[in-house]
């Protein structure tokens, strides 16, 4: 369960987002009033009773996993044990349902300013929600949700920029529907193209086809440190989205593989929003994407045990030229030669390299084709004699 704390000054604003927005039900609370009207001028009384007080609305949201569901009963037995562990002893309060996302939620309005004229201390409020729903999460045996640092939350100011946009635009006042921060937004993306556990090299390529720029931060050695995340050119390193969306935490926390030498050419600094396009690439790409392809094709035809092979989509072939033995790959669609490489040692050098024999002409779509087609070989139930080069 995810819990989101905001404090305000107008009961009516926060009110009519809460109960006004379409499919929205009031289904618990101590109070009378039955609509906001009504509502806003009793918590108004109570905070009569304690002035001093400049912010005496407290609004939260209780979010369900999309896996789980409750009845009313149950959401307002929460509501009602929610506030209690957090100070909410004597104080006025509404729960209202809404259905305007996948996830089952809940909103809680309350008056900070108890009926005795005392106030709910906030000090630490954050740090207890999270204690406090995962009490509730065992008792009422609902799925765990990650701690929170896992995934930051927008900034007050921007969450109530959003809620105000919202207001405006149910009300008439604005053409066009709020958009989610930016923070948030890219935090979805990459949520949502992490389910399955992808490679490191999938899922840049992913966030590139959703308008996602991926940058890597380089040591002075050019070791790859960090990752940084961009959408509508605004740019956050991945550790200010959370723990999870660091380097090392897309594979901790979202099962990312990633490994340093398969998946080099992913975090080059150079660009691949436009992948399809070879123009202007300088040669650096090129000989990387050679070295990530090259061995996944020669292994491939090995495995098949053919000098040939024409799949779907690619045809690759060995070539001898000048007495050296040559791999090429061409595509069927048009034609076009996009590799010529060969391998070849150099003194001094345990192992040797694949280098390219002509320009190749390899796009990041067609790494990350060969990178699946590298994982499909590894596995155990992979069948050589039905492998194709397109799957």
């Amino acid at each position: 369960m995810i819990g989101k704390l905001v404090k305000g000054n107008n009961f009516t604003k926060c009110l009519n987002y809460v109960l006004n927005k379409q499919g929205a039900t009031l289904i618990g609370g101590n109070m009378a009033g039955e609509n906001p009207s009504e509502l806003s001028g009793e918590f108004s009384i109570c905070h009569f009773l304690n002035q001093r007080v400049t912010k005496p609305v407290c609004h939260i949201s209780l979010s369900l996993p999309q896996r789980d569901h409750l009845d009313d009963r149950t959401w307002c037995e929460i509501a009602g044990r929610y506030l209690q562990a957090m100070g909410f002893t004597r104080n006025q309060y509404i729960v209202a349902r809404h259905t305007d996302t996948t996830h089952d939620h809940v909103h809680i309005v309350a008056s900070r300013v108890r009926l005795d004229g005392t106030c709910v201390q906030d000090s630490w409020d954050y740090r207890r929600t999270q204690q406090v729903l995962s009490q509730i999460e065992a008792e009422y045996r609902l799925t765990p949700t990650r701690a929170d640092r896992e995934r930051r939350a927008p900034t007050t100011g921007q969450m109530r920029r959003y809620r105000k946009e919202q207001v405006n635009y149910a009300n008439g006042k604005r053409y066009q529907p709020p958009e989610l921060p930016v923070i948030r937004q890219l935090q979805r993306i990459i949520d949502d193209n992490t389910r399955d556990c992808p490679t490191l090299t999938q899922l840049v390529s992913r966030l590139q086809q959703s308008d996602v720029t991926v940058r890597p931060a380089m040591t002075a050695e050019g070791e790859v440190m960090g990752i940084s995340f961009g959408l509508n050119g605004i740019n956050f390193p991945g550790y200010k989205l959370g723990n999870a969306y660091s380097l090392p935490g897309r594979q901790n926390y979202r099962g990312v593989e990633w490994d340093a030498k398969r998946d080099v050419v992913a975090l080059s600094p150079i660009s691949y929003a436009n992948s399809e396009s070879i123009a202007g690439q300088p040669d650096s790409v090129q000989q990387q994407f050679t070295q990530t392809v090259a061995p996944i094709v020669a292994q491939m035809l090995y495995s098949l045990s053919t000098l040939q092979h024409r799949g779907d989509i690619y045809t690759a072939y060995w070539q001898t030229q000048e007495e050296t033995r040559v791999l090429v790959l061409e595509r069927n669609a048009d034609g076009e030669r996009l590799m010529k490489a060969k391998y070849e040692s150099k003194p001094g050098l345990e192992a040797g390299q694949w280098t390219q024999v002509e320009q190749s002409r390899l796009t990041a779509a067609d790494v990350e084709q060969f990178m699946l087609i590298s994982r499909a070989i590894h596995n155990p139930k992979y069948s050589a004699r039905r492998a194709s080069l397109s799957k």
